[in-house]
């Protein structure tokens, strides 16, 4: 990880960076860690753009796991599992997606545990 990095964007669960000495960038992603090129960096924007979630989420809809969009790795027996609100929080990471206007958050993207007592 490069110490000398400029923060890009930020999301409640990662950050996108770039290295002001390599001009390489770093994406982390709830457990995640990418260090990508420019050329890597436009190769996986575009993956993510042509990924259809909803045929994803059907394809696996009898399946137990909450997590349904696959993301495919060099080794085969890998795959980074998405479900939909992390895709869609991944993309925003990435500037792929345009912010709220109003910048507000929804109760549901609040990291808190409410006890009722």
């Amino acid at each position: 990880m490069c110490s000398n990095a400029k923060v890009i964007n930020r999301t409640p669960n990662g950050f996108f960076l770039q290295c002001k000495a390599c001009k390489s960038f770093q994406v982390s992603f709830g457990n995640i860690f990418l260090d990508l090129t420019q050329k890597e960096l436009s190769h996986f924007k575009k993956f993510l753009n042509e990924l259809d979630s909803k045929y994803w989420e059907q394809m696996y809809c009898s399946c137990f796991v909450k997590r349904k969009i696959p993301i495919p790795t060099l080794q085969t027996n890998l795959q980074i599992m998405l479900n939909r609100s992390e895709l869609e929080e991944l993309k925003h990471l990435l500037g792929m997606t345009e912010e709220s206007p109003s910048g507000l958050i929804t109760a549901e993207k609040v990291d808190y545990t409410v006890v009722l007592n």
